[in-house]
């Protein structure tokens, strides 16, 4: 497994574990990275792939919030 899909599946996790609740901002990129261990272009792609399938929505530069999807 790669480290990109093992930050997706640790923040899958978190999501469905209410650890980031619906309709909130999720810690920023470099807090994300740091607590993961890896670096942002790895979270990046985890990121994309959280967006692709609806957990998570980008708000450009205001960042990515938990989407309603999540409960």
């Amino acid at each position: 497994m790669t480290k990109s899909q093992t930050a997706y599946q640790e923040l899958k996790r978190r999501l469905n574990q209410g650890i980031y609740l619906p309709m909130t901002k999720l810690p920023g990129e470099v807090v994300l990275a740091k607590e993961l261990g890896i670096s942002r272009v790895t979270l990046r792609t985890a990121l994309k792939q959280l967006i692709k399938e609806g957990f998570i929505v980008a708000s450009g530069r205001s960042g990515n919030y938990v989407s309603e999807k999540v409960s």
